[in-house]
């Protein structure tokens, strides 16, 4: 994805798939091999972390019309999630 470096996106398509039990459909555009298509389909499971990762993981190579503008994908809820402690658990 393109967008200012250190950014992180809004979370509402997040949370409206995960509370309608929709599934997201990811799409892609790789312009270095001129390829596009459609990749994993779920729904979200309320692990945004988890979900991201899946995400960000089928994305990871894939590049985009302006590669040096290529960013790392994070949602706020990612930013704002809580630390597990020592023990394992969170707080």
């Amino acid at each position: 994805m393109t967008m200012a470096v250190g950014m992180s996106c809004g979370t509402g398509f997040y949370w409206i798939a995960h509370t309608a039990k929709v599934p997201l459909l990811c799409g892609f555009l790789d312009y270095q091999r001129k390829r596009a298509g459609l990749g994993p389909c779920f729904v979200p499971t309320g692990d945004v972390t988890a979900d991201m990762d899946r995400l960000r993981d089928f994305y990871r190579g894939i590049q985009g019309k302006f590669p040096e503008l290529t960013t790392t994908v994070r949602l706020r809820d990612e930013d704002a999630a809580p630390e597990p402690s020592e023990g394992g658990e969170t707080p």
